[in-house]
């Protein structure tokens, strides 16, 4: 019997392994040959016990809707399966560049989420989000939601959509973390968890909030690149 092996994870790419229509395409590709590939070894099986028996070979009797039926479940479990062995090769194949990118945004995001209070204590920024009055592509004045990072004197959204832009990179990622080994698996945890931010809503009642203005490191924002 000859059944599909893994494809290369060098001819891989991440639309190939994750995107649902071309999987979908795929597996159901992959079902029928192995199917086919099914059926034909069940048939030589049938075709050795008859001879065993001194039994004349008789034509297979089953119709492609019986063998369908007979093997298609175990068939598409078996294209999953193929499907689950190239993803982990795939990610084993990136995982020297995938740790290097996780590393850079955790020193990215050190930058951009910590900071030191009034007396030098080291803490973790929060996001503000407030309500105020903006004007539409009209001229007109209405009340839209902004956020932002430091205080009503000194909101700093520029940080923010920094954070996000990271935020957004490590989201990159969500698809391989199951595929991870135990180095990358920590370092993908610990930059979740430091891209985690507590959100406040405020109103004009709310005490204003600690300036936002020194980071722990004088480090300027990485261009962490493409996949």
């Amino acid at each position: 019997m000859t059944m599909p092996q893994p494809r290369s994870p060098q001819s891989l790419d991440h639309s190939r392994l994750w995107d649902k229509s071309v999987v979908e395409s795929r597996i159901n590709d992959l079902t029928i040959v192995i199917t086919s590939e099914l059926a034909l070894e069940d048939s030589r099986k049938r075709a050795d016990e008859l001879k065993r028996d001194f039994k004349p070979v008789t034509p297979y009797p089953y119709s492609s809707g019986q063998i369908r039926d007979r093997f298609s479940q175990k068939a598409r479990e078996t294209a999953l399966e193929l499907l689950e062995i190239e993803r982990k090769n795939f990610v084993d194949y990136k995982a020297e560049r995938i740790k290097t990118v996780l590393n850079t945004v955790l020193k990215q995001l050190r930058y951009l989420v910590y900071t030191r209070d009034e007396k030098g204590k080291v803490t973790k920024i929060e996001v503000f989000i407030e309500n105020i009055p903006k004007p539409d592509n009209r001229g007109n004045w209405v009340n839209t939601d902004i956020q932002y990072v430091g205080d009503r004197e000194n909101r700093d959204v520029e940080r923010l959509e920094q954070i996000n832009r990271v935020r957004d990179r490590l989201s990159h990622f969500t698809d391989y973390a199951p595929y991870f080994n135990e180095e990358l698996t920590d370092l993908w945890q610990k930059a979740n968890e430091m891209a985690s931010l507590e959100v406040i809503r405020v109103d004009k009642n709310t005490p204003s909030q600690p300036s936002v203005t020194e980071s722990l490191e004088t480090l300027e924002p990485i261009d962490i690149g493409a996949d």
